[in-house]
């Protein structure tokens, strides 16, 4: 078995053989995200009675002010909705075509985008099941986490300094943080495996991811450690950019639009790079 950076090198040059996937990927997220930001705009020009404030906002690209002014002027818009439906639909898109960049990856030919289309039909129903599956786990994990965090408040309530608090606030999220991460982990070797074993067991494929990441702990773990590092650089850096960014200026707008499609490029390359560092482990 490879060691952890032999892995993720090859997971950066499997990435690299499939570039023509990554701009098909990044194409469908642009369009995705064009597409929901139309009735993102409707709501904000009524939230704002169809001023030419709501168009100022909305080309200065600046969320914060747009969360405050829904928050004390918005009248009758349920901005949590909305943004609800936006993160469901978006993990479904994904679900949608994890299972072609995973067989995509097993196969030596290029990219074509039929075959990849017909990948992810094949296999979405079953992906559908462990997308369910993940959904009500990550709800058992926020019900321990509302658990703890009662538990929690009232061991500190008498408490004399902030210190105790806020260490336990510390750990409780690092705690979980880890946690939420560890079973994407384990979410992400059960899609291997169900395409490479061309199953549709989703909880016996789960079953099964967990033995092989218990059984190769430091290394799976190692290696999206490292994954997850290099995507907090890519999003230092582009918070770093970001913030000099003039948004209030037609130029610092346009510049604001193409660093932040890079970073949603960089991204989608990513994640072809956790697949195919993760895929070295079945070799």
């Amino acid at each position: 078995m490879k060691t952890i950076f032999e892995s993720y090198k090859t997971g950066l040059e499997i990435s690299w053989q499939h570039k023509r996937a990554v701009f098909f990927l990044y194409g469908i997220n642009l369009l995705f995200a064009y597409l929901m930001s139309l009735p993102f705009s409707a709501m904000l020009e009524q939230a704002m009675d169809y001023t030419a404030m709501a168009d100022r906002l909305l080309q200065a690209f600046d969320l914060t002010a747009v969360v405050t002014l829904f928050e004390d002027y918005g009248r009758g818009t349920d901005l949590g909705w909305h943004i609800l439906v936006f993160v469901i639909l978006y993990l479904l898109l994904n679900t949608f075509f994890s299972a072609g960049v995973i067989r995509m990856m097993t196969r030596q030919n290029n990219f074509k985008v039929r075959e990849f289309l017909n990948d992810c039909l094949e296999f979405f129903s079953r992906f559908f099941r462990l997308f369910l599956l993940t959904m009500g786990l990550l709800v058992a994990v926020f019900v321990l986490y509302l658990m703890i965090t009662r538990l929690a408040g009232m061991l500190t309530k008498n408490a004399v300094t902030e210190i105790v608090p806020f260490l336990l606030f510390i750990s409780k999220i690092t705690f979980f943080g880890l946690l939420v991460a560890w079973l994407n982990m384990v979410i992400d070797y059960t899609k291997i495996h169900m395409v490479i074993h061309d199953t549709g067991g989703a909880y016996r494929s789960l079953r099964y991811a967990l033995g092989f990441v218990f059984r190769n702990f430091v290394k799976t773990s190692g290696l999206y450690g490292l994954l997850m590092v290099t995507g907090l650089v890519f999003l230092l850096v582009y918070l770093g950019v970001e913030y000099y960014i003039p948004k209030h200026l037609a130029v610092g707008a346009a510049l604001f639009f193409v660093v932040s499609q890079m970073y949603i490029f960089l991204r989608v390359w990513l994640r072809l790079v956790f697949y195919g560092g993760q895929m070295v482990w079945y070799e």
